[in-house]
């Protein structure tokens, strides 16, 4: 009896792995996903960037009644390039490619998160 038990065993681990290694494909975001940012200041966006629809890399000035921050955005990443905040934590934060983390710059009131675009969104892209 213990030899028709194993293989049947081997055989369901087998199949509940593969099962498990195709819902991981499925589910996991694609590389090619559209990507955008959302610049915010004082919790209101002040500007969209389509990270997905350019192969150059561009840099955009965010004047803020705080202060400024320069913002390098490029094809599927942006980072923050520099700013004239006293601790300058969020140039150390590095480029983020839709990891879930935003980029924060607490003395300037700014949070960059980037998220995929959804085509029917209405929202000023740059």
């Amino acid at each position: 009896m213990r030899r028709t038990v194993l293989p049947i065993l081997l055989i369901g681990i087998l199949i509940a792995a593969g099962l498990c290694s195709l819902l991981f494909i499925l589910i996991r975001p694609s590389a090619h996903t559209a990507l955008k940012a959302e610049i915010y200041v004082d919790g209101e966006i002040v500007r969209t960037l389509d990270l997905s629809g350019t192969e150059e890399t561009r840099t955009i000035r965010i004047e803020t009644p705080y202060g400024y921050n320069l913002v390098e955005a490029g094809p599927g990443y942006i980072r923050m390039q520099d700013a004239d905040c006293p601790n300058r934590t969020c140039t150390h934060m590095g480029k983020r490619t839709g990891d879930g983390i935003p980029i924060v710059c607490l003395p300037h009131h700014l949070v960059i998160r980037v998220c995929g675009a959804e085509p029917e969104e209405d929202g000023v892209t740059y």
